[in-house]
C-alpha cells in the first residue's frame, strides 16, 4: 500500500498545484476582450475550464485502468489490491478536481483578463517579429559585403607577415653569415676562444632563429615580421651599412603583435623545399665547419707545441738531471758535515773526560771548546756551505761614491742630513720610515723639502740586486711554451671533444715515446743524451698531469702519463739490457758501466720525485751488479798481476818518513814487524812485506770504493754493507788467494830450476846416483829462497791487515754507525779518555786475524739474513784461503830445503865407508857436513830475518827432522858396508850438525830432538858395549829415538876392521854385532822391545 499512497500524495501535490495556478488567470480573462482569429488553443481552455479538469480526470483514470489492467495481468493475486488503490485515487481526483474548480470559480475574472493581456502581447511581438526580419535581411546584405572586405584584408595582412617574415629571414641569414665572417676573422687572428664564443651565440641566436625560420615556425615569423611592423618600410640597412634590428635589452627578437601565420612547410611546392632542405644543411654544415676549423687551428698549436716539446725535451731532462744531481751531492756534503760534527763531539768527548780538580776541568771546557769551534769552521769552511753562500748572495754593486745633501731649510730645527747609500733612519738607503710628525714640526715647506730630496736620492741609486737563475734554481721547464697545450685543452673543453684529444694527445705522444726509444747506434757515446731525452719526455708529461688536469684518463687512478711510463719501462728495461751486454761483450771496463749507472740512478731520481715508479730499471740495474763485479775482478786481478810482476820480492818495502808509516800502518792496518822480529822499528826501516802488499791492499780497496758506488742508491742502507763485505771477501778470498798462488806457483817452479831441485833435471836422484866410491855431479851453488819466504810473509802480512779492512770498509759503507761503534767498544774496554778511540788497529796473529774491537761491534750490528751476511766470522773464509797461501808456500820452501839437505846427505855415499884405517883428520867433519852447515846457517839466518816466529820454528823442525831422516836413509840404503872408522867420520858430520843448531841466531826449542836418530846411532856404534841395546831399559834411556827395525839393518851392514897394520883396532867384532841385531830381532819378534816414541808437532 506504501506506492499507493505516495502515488495519491503526488495526485494530490499536482492537482493543488493546479487549483492555486488556475485562478491567476481568471481575471484577466473577465476583462480580456473576446479572442480573435489568431488566437491560440489555450484560449478555448481558459473559457471552459470546468470541462478541462474532468477530461483530466478522465484521462487519469484511464491510465490507472490501464496501468491496474497491466498489473492485473502480471496475477490473479494482485487485483483486489490494485482496485483498491484506483478507487482510492478516483476519489482523490474527484476531490482534486472540485477544489479546482471551485479555485476557477472564484478567479475567473482575473484569469480572463490575464488571457486578453496575452493576446495584445502576442500582436506586439508579431510585430516586433516582422520589423526584425526586415533587419535582419538588410543586416545580412551589409555583413556579406563586410565579410568580403575583411577577407581581403587577411589576405592582405597575410601578405605582409610573409613579406616582413621573409625581409626578417634575409636579414637573420645575412646577420648569421656576417657573425660567420666575424668567427673566419678571429679564426684568421688565431683567437679561438674568442671566436667560440662568437660561434657559439650564433649557434644559439641565429642560426636557432634560422632553422626555426626555414621550418616555417609561426613564432620565427611573428619574430622576424616585429621590425617591418615597428618601423615600416624604413626599417632597413642603416647608413653605415649595418643593420637596423629590432632587439630588446638581451638582444632577442621580439613580437610586435598578433599576426597571420606562416604556411607549413609541407605547403611549399617542392622546389621551394628542395632549397629550403639545401639552405637548412648548407647553415649546418657552416657552423659544423666552423667548429672544426677551431679544432684544426687548436690542434695546428697543439702539434706546434708537441714538436716543440719534442725539440726541449732533451734540455728538461738535462735540467732535471742535473737537479737531481745537485740534490745528491747536497746530501753527501750533508752527511759529510754530519760525519765532520760527529768526530768534533768525539774529540770533545775525549777532550773532557780526564784530569780532576778546578784547573783540569777548566783545562777540559777549553778543550772541549776548542773541539767544537774547530768542528764548526771546518763545517763552516767545507765547500759545500761556500758554495751555497755564492748562490745565495746578490751579485755585487758598487755604493755611491759620496751621499747625497739634502739641505734643510733656514730656522730652528734646520739640519743637514746625508742620505748616501749606506744611511739608516731617515736617510735613503734600507732602515726604518721617516716620522713624518717629527720631521720638520711646524714648518710644511721644510718637511716637503726634505722628503723630495730623499726621493731624488733614492732615485739616483742603483737599481736593488737581483737574484740570477742557477742549476739548483732553473726549473726544468724553463723557457718552454705550455701555451699551446693550454689553448688546446681549453678549447676542446668547450667543444666538449676531450675523449677526442686525449686519444690524439696519447696517441702522438706514443708515436713520440716510440721513436725516443729507440737506442743510439753508438749507445756507450750517446747514452746521456738518449736517456736526457726520455727523461724529458717524462718530466713533460708530469707537467702536463699536473697543468691540464682535464687530460687524465677516464680509468679510475690512471693518467696518460702512467700509462706511457708503463709502456715505456718495460722497453727501456730491454733497451738498456741489450745495450749494456753488447757493450760488454766489446771489452768495455767496469767504469763505463759505473758512469751508466749513476746517470740511470740520477734519471730515476728524476722520474721518481715525479711520481713514476723506477722498479724495473732499478732491478735492471741491480741485477748487473755481478756482472759489474766481475768486470771490477777482472781489472783487480790485472793490477795484482802486475804488481806481483814488478816485485821482485828481494828486499822489504821501505818506509822513510813517518807519513809512510802512519799511512802503511795506520790506515792499511800492515805490521811494522812480524812476531818475534822485535818491538816496532824506528823510521827509517824495513817492512817485513814487499812493496806488492800495500799494492794488492790499495787494489783491494779500490775495489771497495768501486763497489760501494755502484751499490749504493740500489740498495737499502742495511743492505749495502753486508753486500760490499761478501763482494771484498769474494775478491780475496778468489782473486788475491789466487794470484798469489800462482805466483807461488811460478817462484816455486822458478827456484828448483835454479837450483835444480825435484822437478829439474838433475834431481836428487841424479845427484845421488850412481855406486859408493864415485863421485856424484856437482850441485848448483845454493842460495837461500828468500823470494819463497817473502811470499810467506806477504801472506802473513795480508792477514794481518783484514781486521784494519773490516774497519775501513765499514767506515765507507755506514761512517756514523762506525764512529758510533768505535766508541761503544772503547766504552766497553774501557779505553783512555786522553784521545779519541782509533778505528784502524791492527789485529794480526798467526792462524787468524782477531779483528778489532770497533769492527767487531760493528760488524755485529749488522742485521742478519740479508744476502751473504758478515757476521764475526765474515772474513774467516779470507783469512783461510790466505792461511792456505802461507801454508803452500811453506811446504814449498820446505821441499826446497829438505831436497837441499837429502841431496847434501846422499853425496856421502860417494865417501869411503870401508877404510883401511883412521881418515885424514879425523874426527873432522867430511866437506859435506860442512857444505849441510853452510846451507843450514843460510837458510835459517834468512827466515829468521824474514818468517814470522812460528813459520820460521816450523821450518826449522821439519829441515831438521828431513836432515836426520836423510842420514838414517843414508845408513840403512845407501850404504852396503862399512866400518867404525866411517863412523866416526859420521859422528863428526853430526856433531858438526848439533853444533850449527846449538849456534842459531833465533834458538827453537825442541830442536835437538828432531836430529836424536843419527847422534844415537853413531853413540850406539861408537859405545865400547854394543849389546846393552839389548836391555829395554837401557835402550829407553841412552837410545829412545832409534827405530829397532832400522837398527837392525844398520847393524847387518857392520864390517870388522881388525888390524891396521899390526897393531889392532880394538874395534867390536863383527859376531857381536850379528848377534845383537839376531836377538833384537827375535825380541822384535817375541814382542818385548819397546821402541822409543816420537811426537812430531806440526805449528
Amino acid at each position: 500500500m506504501k506506492p499507493a499512497s505516495s502515488a495519491s500524495t503526488a495526485a494530490g501535490k499536482a492537482q493543488g498545484s493546479s487549483s492555486q495556478q488556475a485562478p491567476a488567470a481568471l481575471p484577466g480573462r473577465s476583462s480580456s476582450p473576446s479572442r480573435s482569429d489568431g488566437a491560440s488553443p489555450g484560449d478555448a481552455r481558459s473559457t471552459s475550464p470546468t470541462k478541462a479538469a474532468p477530461r483530466t480526470d478522465q484521462q487519469a483514470q484511464k491510465q490507472h485502468g490501464s496501468r491496474a489492467g497491466g498489473s492485473a495481468g502480471d496475477g490473479p493475486g494482485t487485483l483486489p489490491a490494485l482496485a483498491a488503490v484506483q478507487s482510492a485515487l478516483r476519489s482523490v481526483a474527484e476531490e482534486q478536481a472540485g477544489v479546482v474548480a471551485d479555485i476557477c470559480g472564484v478567479h475567473a475574472m482575473e484569469i480572463a483578463t490575464c488571457v486578453a493581456e496575452l493576446d495584445r502581447m502576442g500582436a506586439a511581438a508579431e510585430q516586433l517579429r516582422a520589423a526584425k526580419e526586415a533587419a535582419g535581411g538588410e543586416l545580412q546584405r551589409s555583413g556579406t559585403a563586410l565579410a568580403s572586405a575583411c577577407r581581403e584584408l587577411g589576405g592582405l595582412l597575410g601578405a605582409g607577415t610573409h613579406l616582413a617574415a621573409a625581409v626578417g629571414g634575409l636579414r637573420a641569414l645575412r646577420r648569421l653569415l656576417a657573425r660567420c665572417d666575424e668567427v673566419g676573422a678571429l679564426l684568421a687572428q688565431r683567437r679561438l676562444f674568442a671566436a667560440w664564443q662568437l660561434l657559439e651565440r650564433v649557434k644559439r641566436q641565429d642560426l636557432a632563429l634560422a632553422l626555426e625560420l626555414l621550418s616555417c615556425g609561426p613564432q620565427a615569423a611573428i619574430a622576424l615580421a616585429l621590425p617591418l611592423a615597428v618601423g615600416g618600410a624604413g626599417a632597413g640597412p642603416g647608413a653605415d651599412g649595418s643593420e637596423q634590428e629590432g632587439r630588446d635589452g638581451a638582444g632577442e627578437l621580439q613580437p610586435a603583435g598578433p599576426g597571420g601565420s606562416a604556411p607549413a612547410a609541407s605547403a611549399l611546392p617542392a622546389r621551394q623545399q628542395e632549397a629550403v632542405v639545401r639552405l637548412r644543411s648548407f647553415l649546418q654544415s657552416l657552423i659544423s665547419e666552423l667548429e672544426g676549423a677551431i679544432e684544426y687551428y687548436a690542434l695546428a698549436e697543439f702539434n706546434n707545441w708537441l714538436v716543440g716539446v719534442r725539440a726541449e725535451s732533451r734540455q728538461v731532462g738535462l735540467r732535471a738531471i742535473r737537479q737531481a744531481a745537485i740534490a745528491r751531492q747536497a746530501e753527501e756534503d750533508c752527511a759529510a758535515e754530519r760525519r765532520t760534527a760527529a768526530a768534533a763531539l768525539l774529540g770533545t768527548r775525549d777532550a773532557g773526560g780526564g784530569g780532576d780538580g778546578g784547573a783540569a776541568a777548566a783545562t777540559a771546557t777549553a778543550a772541549a771548546a776548542g773541539a767544537v769551534a774547530r768542528g764548526a769552521a771546518a763545517v763552516a769552511s767545507s765547500g759545500f756551505r761556500r758554495e751555497m753562500a755564492r748562490e745565495g748572495a746578490a751579485p755585487s754593486t758598487q755604493a755611491p761614491a759620496a751621499g747625497t745633501v739634502a739641505a734643510s731649510g733656514a730656522g730652528r730645527g734646520g739640519r743637514t742630513r746625508a742620505t748616501g747609500a749606506g744611511s739608516t733612519g731617515t736617510g735613503s738607503g734600507p732602515g726604518p720610515p721617516v716620522d713624518l710628525a717629527g720631521l720638520h714640526p711646524g714648518q710644511p715647506l721644510q718637511a716637503i723639502q726634505s722628503l723630495l730630496s730623499r726621493h731624488r736620492a733614492a732615485a739616483s741609486l742603483p737599481p736593488a740586486p737581483t737574484a740570477t737563475l742557477s742549476d739548483a734554481t732553473t726549473p726544468p721547464l724553463h723557457g718552454l711554451d705550455m701555451r699551446g697545450l693550454h689553448r688546446c685543452v681549453h678549447i676542446h673543453r668547450c667543444l666538449g671533444r676531450l675523449p677526442g684529444l686525449r686519444r690524439y694527445y696519447l696517441t702522438q705522444r706514443r708515436l713520440q715515446l716510440a721513436a725516443d726509444l729507440a737506442p743510439p747506434a753508438a749507445f756507450l757515446e750517446g747514452y746521456q743524451a738518449y736517456l736526457a731525452q726520455l727523461t724529458g719526455f717524462f718530466v713533460v708529461e708530469d707537467a702536463v698531469r699536473s697543468a691540464a688536469t682535464d687530460l687524465a684518463s677516464a680509468i679510475p687512478g690512471a693518467d696518460p702519463g702512467s700509462l706511457l711510463w708503463e709502456g715505456a719501462a718495460g722497453g727501456l728495461r730491454g733497451v738498456l739490457g741489450g745495450a749494456l751486454e753488447e757493450a760488454l761483450r766489446g771489452g768495455a771496463p767496469a767504469a763505463i758501466m759505473l758512469m751508466i749507472k749513476d746517470f740511470m740512478l740520477l734519471v730515476c731520481s728524476a722520474l721518481v720525485a715525479r711520481g713514476f715508479s723506477t722498479a724495473p730499471i732499478t732491478e735492471l740495474l741491480s741485477s748487473s751488479s755481478r756482472r759489474y763485479h766481475e768486470l771490477l775482478t777482472a781489472s783487480v786481478a790485472l793490477r795484482l798481476g802486475r804488481a806481483l810482476a814488478a816485485d821482485g820480492l828481494e828486499e822489504g818495502a821501505a818506509v822513510g818518513s813517518a807519513a809512510v808509516a802512519a799511512e802503511l800502518e795506520g790506515r792499511l792496518g800492515l805490521p811494522a814487524a812480524l812476531e818475534g822480529q822485535g818491538g816496532r822499528p824506528t823510521v827509517p826501516y824495513t817492512a817485513p812485506y814487499s812493496p806488492s802488499v800495500p799494492a794488492i791492499l790499495q787494489a783491494v780497496r779500490g775495489f771497495v770504493n768501486d763497489s760501494i758506488a755502484y751499490l749504493r742508491g740500489l740498495l737499502s742502507p742495511w743492505e749495502l754493507a753486508p753486500a760490499v763485505l761478501a763482494a771484498r771477501d769474494r775478491l780475496m778470498a778468489k782473486t788475491v788467494v789466487d794470484a798469489l798462488s800462482d805466483h807461488t806457483t811460478r817462484l816455486l817452479a822458478a827456484e828448483e830450476a835454479a837450483l835444480g831441485g825435484p822437478g829439474a833435471a838433475g834431481g836428487p836422484g841424479a845427484a845421488a846416483g850412481g855406486k859408493a866410491g864415485v863421485p856424484p855431479p856437482p850441485l848448483p851453488p845454493w842460495r837461500a829462497p828468500r823470494r819463497v819466504m817473502r811470499l810467506v810473509a806477504n801472506a802473513v802480512c795480508l792477514a794481518a791487515s783484514v781486521g784494519a779492512l773490516d774497519e775501513w770498509t765499514l767506515q765507507q759503507v755506514r761512517p756514523l754507525g762506525a764512529m758510533a761503534a768505535a766508541v761503544a767498544a772503547a766504552a766497553s774496554a774501557g779505553g783512555s779518555s786522553g784521545g779519541a778511540p782509533s778505528l784502524l788497529t791492527a789485529a794480526a796473529a798467526r792462524g787468524g786475524a782477531a779483528r778489532s774491537a770497533a769492527a767487531a761491534a760493528a760488524l755485529s750490528a749488522l742485521p742478519t739474513g740479508v744476502g751473504d751476511t758478515p757476521g764475526a766470522g765474515s772474513s774467516a773464509a779470507v783469512l783461510a784461503a790466505l792461511r792456505s797461501v802461507a801454508e803452500g808456500a811453506e811446504r814449498g820452501l820446505l821441499r826446497l830445503l829438505g831436497w837441499r839437505v837429502e841431496a847434501l846427505v846422499a853425496r856421502e855415499r860417494a865417501l869411503e865407508w870401508l877404510p883401511q884405517g883412521p881418515l885424514p883428520g879425523s874426527p873432522a867433519p867430511s866437506h859435506v857436513a860442512e857444505e849441510l852447515v853452510a846451507v843450514l846457517r843460510e837458510s835459517f839466518d834468512a827466515a829468521c830475518c824474514i818468517l814470522p816466529r812460528s813459520s820460521y820454528l816450523f821450518l826449522a823442525r821439519a829441515v831438521i827432522r828431513a836432515a836426520g831422516n836423510a842420514f838414517m836413509a843414508l845408513m840403512r840404503e845407501g850404504v852396503k858396508a862399512y866400518n867404525l872408522f866411517a863412523v866416526e867420520r859420521l859422528a863428526a858430520d853430526v856433531a858438526a850438525v848439533d853444533r850449527c843448531l846449538a849456534g842459531l841466531a833465533l834458538p827453537v826449542p825442541g830442536l835437538a830432538a828432531e836430529f836424536a836418530e843419527p847422534r844415537q846411532l853413531c853413540a850406539l856404534l861408537l859405545a865400547p858395549k854394543v849389546e846393552e841395546v839389548l836391555i829395554p831399559e837401557v835402550r829407553r834411556q841412552r837410545y829412545p829415538s832409534l827405530d829397532l827395525a832400522g837398527l837392525v839393518v844398520v847393524l847387518e851392514r857392520y864390517r870388522e876392521q881388525a888390524r891396521v897394520g899390526r897393531e889392532k883396532t880394538g874395534h867390536v867384532s863383527r859376531r857381536t854385532v850379528e848377534g845383537v841385531a839376531k836377538q833384537l830381532r827375535g825380541q822384535m819378534v817375541a814382542g818385548t822391545a819397546v821402541s822409543g816414541l816420537r811426537v812430531l808437532e806440526d805449528v
